[in-house]
């Protein structure tokens, strides 16, 4: 009887270390580090895991306020962009005022595919201020 009582006891440890592996990696976090400046992200590309904890550090080096805005899939923006009429747009949003840096988290969309990052801030876009965004 008591082999059969080790033996539950070594399979329910097995078990449970594999559950203590599954929980760690579900909290893994990929970081983005960004520089904001007129009018520019830098870099200008970002690949990150669907479904994954994001840790953003954003650096606004610039003179005015910059967004970071992550439109959703299938949004792409051509011509101007209307912050107010187009929050729907939007699948996530970070604003930094001029000198700042910030740490944000979001969770990453979980459909793979290319998404467009814009600033938001009048005028921005429009001056080439777009990055891309693939999740994988």
């Amino acid at each position: 009887m008591k082999k059969y009582i080790a033996l539950i006891l070594v399979f329910l440890s097995i078990a449970l270390a594999g559950c203590s592996v599954g929980a760690a990696s579900s909290d893994a976090t990929t970081t983005l580090n960004v520089e904001m400046n007129e009018f520019t992200f830098t870099p200008t590309s970002y690949t990150i895991p669907a479904g994954q904890k994001i840790t953003l550090k954003l650096k606004n080096s610039g003179e005015i306020a910059h967004d970071f805005i992550i439109l959703k899939k299938g949004v792409i923006i051509k011509g101007s962009f209307d912050h107010d009429k187009q929050m729907d747009d939007m699948y996530f949003h970070a604003m930094l005022d001029p000198g700042k840096s910030g740490e944000f988290t979001f969770t990453a969309p979980a459909e793979p595919g290319d998404y467009q990052i814009i600033c938001g801030v009048l005028g921005h876009f429009q001056a080439g201020m777009i990055a891309s965004l693939t999740v994988k």
